[in-house]
């Protein structure tokens, strides 16, 4: 289903820290850099574990 999905405001993610939400199935990470939010898969590529319970480092 392509479009946007709503699933938090920039108030529910505090800058430097991440959100993990679920779309449809799927865990998504959220990251609040300088007061944007950005979505990728939850998924290290590395090592298999969540990304929103890492460190946001820089942008």
């Amino acid at each position: 289903m392509p479009g946007f999905i709503e699933v938090a405001g920039t108030s529910e993610v505090a800058p430097g820290h991440a959100k993990m939400v679920e779309v449809e199935g799927k865990e998504i990470a959220l990251f609040n850099v300088d007061v944007s939010l950005y979505a990728i898969d939850d998924t290290c590529t590395h090592r298999g574990g969540p990304l929103s319970e890492g460190v946001l480092e820089g942008s």
